[in-house]
């Protein structure tokens, strides 16, 4: 991804999010949001979704695949906080590019 594309990226969130710190640190509700945008518009295909048991709770990239026909939890303990827009953008770029590096490699064998 080209440097002018991250900043098409954070430009789009900035528009969707204007709520969102620029220049300092994020937290879950920030990551979760920035996720949700990026997802809508395609730029990525999971979602950080936010989990819990009662008596804790974190943030986890899930995404639908549609070779095996199932959400796929990928990252079971995504991070809920980020230094700045930039650190939370990078990350869920990487996700994105490991998830598509999974998917390629995933192959069903069809039963009859």
């Amino acid at each position: 991804m080209t440097k002018q594309q991250r900043k098409n990226i954070k430009r789009l969130i900035i528009e969707k999010l204007p709520s969102i710190k620029i220049g300092g640190s994020l937290e879950e509700e920030d990551i979760f949001e920035i996720t949700r945008i990026l997802e809508s518009e395609g730029i990525i295909s999971f979602i950080a979704e936010k989990r819990d048991d009662g008596s804790d709770y974190w943030l986890q990239a899930e995404y639908w695949s549609n070779k095996v026909n199932k959400t796929i939890i990928y990252d079971y303990d995504y991070p809920r906080c980020a230094d700045n827009l930039d650190e939370a953008i990078n990350h869920a770029i990487e996700i994105e590019k490991q998830i598509r590096k999974l998917e390629a490699i995933i192959s069903v064998k069809k039963t009859k």
